[in-house]
């Protein structure tokens, strides 16, 4: 029983194709030149759906259960009509090339409302079928030959061959597709899950770094520390221990090798030389290296207390 409505659906869809080919027959540039008459594409229209009508109680009663993998094969042609229409709309055609894309746009047009029915045809008629239009097709050419239209008489020759060729297209699309189920669609799948894990994952930390209070309290504890100055170290301690903020003096980093330093506190002041870690923390982006600095300094020398620092100058920020 699905595959019976699936029928109904195509069928239904055919025929609501047909009236979209309708507008595109009265719409096609070069109609005003071949003065085709509005009575025939009415008759053309209707044709269509009685073909349609047949094919579709053969169908039913020949073939109950037909096959939808060829479902798409449809597109094909009107693809290539899609295209031939699209050239006489975007370029000046030459007078004598308009009604050879006319025509060409309108087979194709026919041929991919027409296939979706035909395919739910019993497999003896398809090949039948598959013949019948290259055959049509091959005596237009021979008539334009004959009446030395060379122009339309090779356009219906690459139609003639094109239809031809249809039924290999088609089994090779249809092997291309059968493969890339069997060795794309798992790594595929794979991929996905994985990504949508990601995504799962990334939503579900900015849902709970928006709600949680643990950042906001955790950073007010590093505030709450860090924020006055640690005296242990210290022989001359007073009775009060100073804000870290108000007594810190920014180190100076040392870009010479350790063998070229001088031990004097006061040195002579060198511009190029005069590095503070701000220097570097500001480069992270531009350099990644500086993602992982290494303090070395000997005992007392104020490396707790630079790290100490950064703590009570990023906590606020990022708590915001």
């Amino acid at each position: 029983m699905p595959k019976l409505k699936y029928s109904s659906t195509v069928e239904l869809g055919s025929i609501l194709l047909n009236t979209s080919l309708s507008f595109l027959i009265n719409l096609l540039p070069g109609n005003e030149h071949l003065k085709f008459p509005i009575s025939k594409i009415i008759l053309l229209i209707g044709g269509c759906i009685a073909v349609l009508v047949i094919l579709k109680s053969l169908s039913q009663s020949l073939s109950p259960i037909p096959g939808r993998q060829n479902s798409w094969v449809g597109f094909l042609p009107l693809i290539g009509g899609v295209i031939f229409y699209s050239i006489t709309s975007f370029l000046q055609l030459p007078a004598e090339f308009i009604p050879v894309v006319f025509y060409t746009s309108l087979s194709l047009f026919a041929l991919g409302i027409l296939l979706p029915s035909l395919l739910l045809l019993p497999k003896s008629w398809r090949r039948w079928l598959f013949w019948v239009f290259p055959a049509v097709l091959l005596s237009i050419t021979i008539h334009f030959a004959l009446k030395q239209r060379l122009i339309s008489a090779i356009a219906f020759l690459f139609l003639t061959i094109s239809s031809l060729l249809l039924p290999i297209i088609i089994r090779f699309i249809n092997k291309l597709r059968k493969h890339s189920k069997v060795r794309l669609e798992p790594i595929v799948d794979q991929r996905m899950d994985s990504l949508a894990g990601s995504i799962i994952r990334q939503l579900e930390f900015l849902l709970w770094e928006s709600t949680s209070r643990f950042k906001r309290k955790y950073y007010q504890n590093l505030i709450y520390k860090y924020r006055t100055y640690r005296t242990q170290g210290l022989k001359t301690a007073g009775a009060f221990t100073p804000d870290l903020e108000k007594v810190f003096v920014s180190l100076r980093v040392e870009s010479k090798a350790l063998g070229q330093m001088s031990a004097a506190i006061i040195q002579e002041q060198q511009l190029a030389g005069n590095l503070h870690i701000w220097h570097f923390l500001t480069k992270i982006r531009q350099q990644p290296a500086y993602k992982r600095i290494v303090v070395i300094g000997s005992p007392g020398s104020g490396k707790t207390t630079l790290l100490e620092h950064l703590t009570l100058t990023y906590a606020p920020i990022l708590l915001g």
